[in-house]
């Protein structure tokens, strides 16, 4: 069960060695229990880094699922609509 953070629960870390390291190095580090790996732990710029990369991904995975199924149009068509949707709020 998932209980709520209480201030008696949380703890300062910055003083704890392998904290630091991870800060310092930018490499995340593997947490394990009983030998086995259970979580990673990593700086937050290393995660936000991945999180961009991620949504990098799946924009890019969009684009070829909209290319097997031909939903696109050729970059000069789109051009021209924009070019003439823009003029068209000028006047």
């Amino acid at each position: 069960m998932n209980e709520p953070m209480t201030h008696d629960k949380i703890c300062d870390i910055s003083r704890n060695r392998n904290f630091r390291q991870i800060v310092n190095s930018r490499k995340p580090m593997v947490i394990t229990q009983n030998g086995e790996a259970k979580a990673i732990l990593q700086d937050l710029v290393q995660y936000e880094q991945t999180q961009e990369s991620l949504a990098m991904l799946k924009m890019l995975a969009q684009s070829q699922n909209s290319l097997r199924k031909g939903d696109y149009r050729p970059v000069a068509d789109v051009f021209s609509d924009l070019k003439r949707t823009l003029e068209n709020q000028s006047e």
